[in-house]
């Protein structure tokens, strides 16, 4: 069955691939077709479904024209484009023909506010899931000065990191006596000659991490997931944070099947409950994030971005009903991108404080977009496809790079 079999082909969404018929027929007069194109797009009153285009030369259309007609049509769509009325921007676009990983069609979906924030002397400081990596690399590779903070996708949540940025700007005698207490109850009682080592190597990792955020003008944090190991009770008095156990510690960093096995599972004995967070958790967790990377670094500007890349498992997390990993990591992102609009909506007012819509660029922009949003070039459903990535950084640099 051929479910719009029967659409007529004089819709306003019809316009480009009207277009494109006409200059595919044989003998096409093709500066006449363009003529009636152009003429149209000026005559036309922008009245119902008009106001829904975006007004976008449609990347398919883009690669069939000459450099003179290109220019002859992008010109008129350009004037459109300046007319339009930026109440407008709410409006989801309205033509799949029109979405592509170009600035110009990005400014119009999100809007054209540009921050010249950073430069190649900028300091720049990336915290995060394999996402916030890959714009790490992105801008090292075009020689930016930046420091990234890797984390795997499944150990980025606002919770953990919230947690871990906690003890990070506390003092040192209160960091000993929290990883002291969380060394002795999740490491195995045969290694307890190696406490005393692997304390101080934790406690040097958070040093190290507090530095390297004091040390910074231009913090991206990628956020994650909801999905963590939540305590009814603190573990040690005191305790800022969220109540969850932390995940950063060495369990991040181990290839040891074995021992990261054995740590989650000893989270779980000392009372930890695996599950999702709610959105009043999130939100809470995602304030005390922000609260300690203000307490550690107060004027660095901060740009949050949320992942798109999908949960790897949630075996062994407490849910009602049965689901698979699909609907969870739904529900874990649409909480967590809730939660993060309700966060920005408190702190209208900080200018130093920026959303970037890499999640819905990939999860919203990428399918309309020829090719797979996932998996196009190592078949991993969970790799963002490379066209996609770099239309995502390119954007990126397009809002917020000085140069």
């Amino acid at each position: 069955m051929e479910f719009y079999a029967n659409k007529p082909k004089d819709l306003p969404r019809f316009i480009y691939r009207n277009l494109q018929q006409a200059l595919s027929a044989p003998a096409a007069d093709r500066q006449a077709a363009i003529k009636t194109f152009t003429s149209t797009i000026d005559e036309i009153q922008l009245r119902g479904d008009w106001l829904k285009l975006k007004w976008c030369l449609p990347p398919r259309l883009a690669d069939e024209l000459s450099a003179e007609e290109r220019q002859q049509i992008e010109s008129v769509l350009q004037a459109k484009r300046g007319r339009r009325n930026e109440k407008f921007l709410e409006v989801f676009p309205h033509c799949s023909d029109e979405f592509s990983f170009d600035v110009g069609f990005l400014d119009a979906a999100f809007g054209a506010e540009r921050f010249d924030l950073v430069s190649r002397q900028t300091r720049v400081f990336t915290m995060g899931s394999c996402f916030a990596h890959n714009i790490a690399e992105f801008l090292m590779n075009r020689e930016f000065s930046v420091t990234p903070f890797a984390q795997a996708e499944d150990l980025n949540s606002p919770f953990s990191n919230a947690k871990m940025l906690a003890v990070c700007a506390s003092d040192e005698a209160f960091q000993r006596s929290y990883v002291g207490h969380w060394v002795k109850t999740l490491y195995p009682p045969h290694v307890a000659e190696q406490f005393p080592a692997i304390i101080d190597a934790e406690i040097a990792r958070l040093k190290q991490l507090a530095g390297m955020i004091r040390d910074s003008e231009f913090i991206i944090i990628t956020c994650g997931n909801v999905l963590d190991y939540f305590l009814a009770q603190p573990s040690v008095a005191a305790e800022p944070g969220p109540r969850v156990a932390p995940k950063f510690f060495s369990i991040s960093n181990s290839e040891d099947v074995e021992l990261r096995h054995y740590l989650t599972s000893q989270m779980k004995t000392a009372g930890a409950e695996f599950r999702l967070g709610s959105f009043d958790e999130t939100l809470a967790a995602l304030a005390a994030q922000h609260q300690a990377l203000r307490s550690l670094n107060p004027e660095a500007h901060l740009v949050y971005t949320l992942s798109p890349v999908p949960i790897d498992s949630a075996i062994g997390a407490h849910y009602s009903g049965k689901m698979g990993a699909i609907e969870l990591d739904c529900i874990s992102k649409s909480s967590l991108r809730v939660a993060l609009a309700a966060f920005f909506g408190q702190r209208e007012s900080d200018s130093r404080l920026h959303y970037f819509p890499s999640f819905e660029v990939v999860r919203w922009i990428a399918p309309c977009v020829d090719g797979a949003a996932f998996g196009r070039e190592d078949a991993a459903s969970r790799h963002v496809s490379q066209q996609v990535l770099a239309g995502v950084y390119r954007y990126f640099l397009h809002k917020y790079c000085v140069e």
